[in-house]
């Protein structure tokens, strides 16, 4: 198996030194953090972090693969580890069931040394501004993605920013992104002054999660590769096109601008 596994890398243009010496920083175990998690286990991923508070509920097992019945009302953390034995071939698991706004300075610290974030927590734009600001203090990247109906939104930032989430948000709130800034975002015990988006409900299936997932996960072997990746891209799984966006930063942003040195 050792021998399939390092061909596999070679194939994925990675090298088994390079997976092996990456660790996976994952916020959030559900739709998208499954296959993620899933997905870097297979890759050989050498260590991943997993953090989520949530408890397995039947309405996740149409798209949460690591996922069964018998699961239902375990902490997700524990019974994705669990499934994770499967599939993993050489990856460490690290698992933390605990609320993620509310214990932020923990997170930070478990973020210390990661190699990418992958942010997979459905909170709202002001919560994805704290995980970019994370990013870029760490100097590593941040890849995040979305579903909604029959569409998938991937988004991916590398360490300096630039363009960076926040110059390419519209109507964030001015105090919270100052709250949040690079240079402040190690110093929060907590991020509960966060507003929580009022989402709708997202249909999510387990082929939109799937393909979001898997899109994620190859953002970071591109950027292991070559440092190459698209910003941010829209996928319509119904009429399979997908539309990258060619988008700039802002030179004004407080965020990729200079202020992370």
């Amino acid at each position: 198996m050792e021998a399939l596994w390092s061909k596999q890398s070679q194939i994925e243009g990675l090298s088994q030194a390079k997976l092996a010496s990456t660790t996976a920083l994952c916020l959030g175990v559900g739709g998208l953090g499954s296959v993620v998690a899933m997905s870097l286990c297979r890759l050989g991923v050498g260590r991943l972090i997993l953090i989520d508070y949530d408890v397995v509920d039947v309405h996740n097992l149409n798209r949460q693969l690591l996922f069964s019945k018998e699961d239902v009302g375990r902490p997700k953390v524990e019974a994705a580890r669990d499934a994770l034995l499967r599939h993993n071939l050489a990856s460490t698991i690290e698992v933390h069931h605990m609320n993620i706004v509310k214990r932020w300075g923990e997170v930070v610290a478990l973020a210390q040394g990661c190699s990418v974030i992958f942010n997979m927590i459905d909170y709202g734009d002001h919560f994805d501004v704290a995980a970019q600001s994370l990013a870029l203090k760490l100097k590593v990247p941040l890849i995040q993605g979305g579903t909604f109906s029959s569409a998938l939104t991937i988004d991916t930032y590398v360490p300096g920013g630039n363009p960076c989430l926040v110059c390419l948000t519209d109507s964030l709130d001015l105090e919270m992104v100052r709250k949040l800034n690079p240079n402040l975002i190690e110093t929060l015990p907590d991020l509960n002054f966060l507003p929580k988006n009022d989402n709708p409900v997202g249909r999510s299936n387990v082929y939109l999660c799937s393909v979001c997932g898997y899109f994620m996960v190859s953002q970071l072997v591109n950027f292991l590769n070559d440092g190459t990746v698209t910003n941010r891209f829209i996928f319509y799984v119904s009429s399979m096109e997908l539309v990258a966006f060619p988008v700039q930063g802002s030179p004004e942003c407080s965020y990729c601008a200079g202020s992370t040195s």
